[in-house]
C-alpha cells in the first residue's frame, strides 16, 4: 500500500505529451515534440572519453554529499568567468539534476502550509514538489489561457488535499468573464480583483464583483504593475489597494469598511495568517 501523499502527485503533462507525439509519430504524421526538451544530438564525444576513462581508473566510489571539490571548483571558476558570479565552495552543491535538487530543497525548507512561490513558466513537476513538501495554497495568474487554466485546476483539485476544499487558493488579477469565475468557486478558489476594476472601459471585471459574494473575493495591487485609476500610468504602490477596495464597495453598494474587514478575513483564511488588532 503507497502513503497517502503519492495520491497528490498527478501524472506527468510532459509524459502525456510525449506519448501523444509518439502516437501521432505511429500514424506517419511529422510532429515536432516539444516536450521532455532532450537533446537531439548524442553525447559529446570528450564528455563520453571523461565517463570511460573514470571507470577505467575505478573512480566509481561514493563522493561527498555536495559533489567532488574538483567539480565544484570549476563549477565556480565557470561562474566567475562566463558569468562574473563568485561564489565559495559552501555555497555550491552538485545534484543529479535540478528537479532533485529542488525537490531535496522543497522538503529540507517547507513546513506545513508555508508559501512557496513558483515563478512562470515553470518546469510541470514543481508544484507537485511543493505540494509533497506540504506547501501553501496554488496562486493562478490567468492570462488569455482561460480555458486551459480551469482544465488544470480541475485536474490538481482532483488529486488534491480534501482539507484544502474550501480554500484551495486564488486566482490572481482575475481577467476572466463570470462564467469562469463561478466555475473556480466551484472548485474552491476565490477571485483576486486589482486596479484594472477601476478603468472607465472595464466591462468584465465589474460584472464579476457585482455578481460574485464578498468572501470570495480578495482585493490586490499586483505592485508595480496594474495601477488602479486615477493614478494608472504610474507606477503602482501597496497603498493602492485601498483605491480597489473602494471600487469594489461602490460596486456592491457597501461600505468601504465592509469591504476591507470582509477581504482582510478572506486572505486570513487563505494564507492562514493573523493579523493584530490595534
Amino acid at each position: 500500500m503507497l502513503a497517502d501523499r503519492i495520491q497528490r502527485i498527478g501524472f506527468s503533462p510532459t509524459l502525456k505529451i510525449t506519448a501523444k507525439a509518439k502516437a501521432m509519430q505511429a500514424e506517419g504524421i511529422d510532429v515536432v515534440d516539444f516536450s521532455v526538451g532532450e537533446p537531439d544530438f548524442p553525447t559529446p564525444e570528450n564528455v563520453k572519453a571523461a565517463g570511460k576513462s573514470a571507470i577505467d581508473e575505478n573512480f566509481t566510489k561514493y563522493t561527498e554529499n555536495d559533489g567532488i571539490p574538483e567539480l565544484k571548483a570549476a563549477i565556480i571558476n565557470k561562474l566567475k568567468q562566463e558569468n562574473g558570479l563568485e561564489y565559495d565552495p559552501s555555497e555550491i552543491i552538485v545534484s543529479s539534476g535540478a528537479k532533485n535538487c529542488i525537490y531535496n530543497l522543497s522538503v529540507a525548507l517547507f513546513n506545513r502550509d508555508e508559501e512557496c512561490v513558483i515563478p512562470a513558466p515553470y518546469w510541470v513537476s514543481y508544484p507537485h514538489m511543493v505540494s509533497l513538501a506540504k506547501g501553501k495554497p496554488v496562486i493562478i495568474h490567468d492570462r488569455q489561457a482561460h480555458t486551459h487554466t480551469l482544465e488544470i485546476l480541475r485536474q490538481w483539485v482532483t488529486e488534491s488535499r480534501p482539507e484544502l476544499a474550501e480554500h484551495r487558493g486564488v486566482l490572481h488579477c482575475f481577467s476572466g468573464d463570470l462564467i469562469l469565475a463561478q466555475q473556480a468557486l466551484e472548485l474552491g478558489f476565490l477571485i483576486g480583483v486589482d486596479g484594472p476594476v477601476t478603468y472607465q472601459n472595464a466591462r468584465k471585471l465589474p460584472e464579476v464583483v457585482k455578481a460574485l459574494p464578498l468572501d470570495r473575493l480578495l482585493v490586490e495591487t499586483d505592485a508595480p504593475f496594474l495601477t488602479p485609476h486615477p493614478y494608472r500610468g504610474r507606477r503602482n504602490e501597496p497603498a493602492y489597494v485601498r483605491l480597489v477596495a473602494e471600487k469594489v464597495a461602490d460596486l456592491k453598494d457597501l461600505p468601504p469598511e465592509e469591504v476591507a474587514q470582509a477581504t482582510t478575513a478572506n486572505a486570513q483564511a487563505l494564507f492562514r495568517f493573523d493579523i493584530d488588532s490595534p
